[in-house]
């Protein structure tokens, strides 16, 4: 294509002119020296691209998030009326080099780490439908996009790693891969797994990771930057089971563990026969609910050794069941970092 017909994005994602941009040696390197000189009608647009490709290299020295896109914005689109930097991203469908560009900012920022070359191409699959999406990623791992999400990842996934952004919210059903752990990084939050099944949420405030099975490690972004030890790192990290999930509040920078708000059964074992009980004893009757759900349910066995129960529970919900449980022991119970802690006067005769 003729570099005098280019448009900005065109410019964005030529090789050669990004080499020039970043005074990087290159064959071509004295022909866009040439261009620059003798087309005045292309100096702008050359200008705008390059000061563009320079502040996404130089990202990592920029201290905010926030002043990162003023000065983009004011390099690039010094006189029009501002919009959504995603609106860019749409120059050249769901695979564009200014997509890549962007993610290079945040691999940068991110457990991507600053391996990702400036050059690489970010892939981003979105959904734009009122429906979710599936995505089959090249490990295996399918991806359940809810509407107005998107993952974002490199051209290399599933060669050197495995790790995706995500804005929005997701359900991933994760290929296993000791070798690759799968990383999803969103908005402060960092989850790693090695093959399991769980949802991310994110939004401004804050992100949530919910887990169906297998095991979940959570960290906040900034420590698993800056915890280079991987004992420290460790000790920051919180791991989740089934039916926990854990709460990332980005403004106070906290992680907090809890039930999901539906629990599901989840030990193949515990057929539904086990939750119907016929004068069975307060002890058997919480174990069986911990067993099946995988939940930890803290009791005094003394408070309520005389409490037995006749009731068939197998249709309820645990909260429901929870609820008919206590009523017949004279209890109460109460959630505290995805335990379920049973207080009352119990059963007298």
């Amino acid at each position: 294509m003729d570099p005098s017909k280019y448009h900005l994005s065109d410019f964005l994602e030529d090789d050669s002119f990004r080499k020039w941009a970043l005074e990087v040696p290159s064959a071509e390197y004295d022909q866009w020296q040439k261009h620059f000189a003798a087309s005045p009608g292309m100096q702008k647009n050359m200008l705008e691209a390059r000061q563009l490709i320079r502040d996404l290299k130089d990202a990592q020295a920029i201290p905010a998030d926030k002043e990162l896109e003023e000065k983009i914005w004011r390099s690039v689109q010094p006189r029009k009326a501002r919009i959504s930097i995603l609106t860019v991203f749409k120059v050249a469908a769901s695979v564009t080099i200014l997509a890549g560009l962007f993610g290079y900012y945040w691999y940068t920022k991110s457990p991507f780490g600053p391996n990702v070359s400036l050059l690489a191409v970010e892939i981003v699959q979105s959904n734009d439908s009122q429906q979710t999406r599936t995505v089959a990623l090249e490990d295996g791992t399918q991806v359940q996009l809810s509407p107005g999400s998107s993952i974002h990842y490199g051209e290399t996934f599933n060669r050197s790693d495995r790790r995706v952004v995500l804005e929005g919210e997701a359900f991933f059903d994760v290929a296993r891969n000791p070798e690759k752990p799968f990383l999803v990084i969103a908005n402060g939050l960092v989850t790693r797994v090695l093959g399991t099944s769980f949802t991310v949420s994110s939004n401004e405030r804050e992100v949530s990771v919910s887990v169906k099975t297998g095991r979940v490690e959570v960290i906040s972004q900034e420590n698993y930057e800056r915890l280079k030890d991987a004992d420290k790192r460790q000790s920051a990290t919180m791991v989740l089971k089934p039916n926990q999930m854990a709460v990332f509040s980005k403004k106070e920078a906290s992680l907090t563990r809890a039930l999901v708000a539906e629990p599901l059964i989840v030990n193949p074992s515990a057929r539904p026969a086990t939750l119907s009980f016929d004068n069975t004893p307060a002890t058997e009757v919480f174990d069986r609910l911990a067993d099946a759900y995988n939940i930890e349910i803290i009791y005094d066995p003394d408070t309520f050794s005389q409490c037995r129960l006749t009731v068939s529970l197998e249709d309820d919900q645990l909260f429901e069941k929870l609820d008919v449980i206590c009523r017949t022991f004279n209890a109460e119970y109460r959630l505290s970092d995805a335990k379920i802690l049973i207080e009352g006067k119990g059963c007298k005769f």
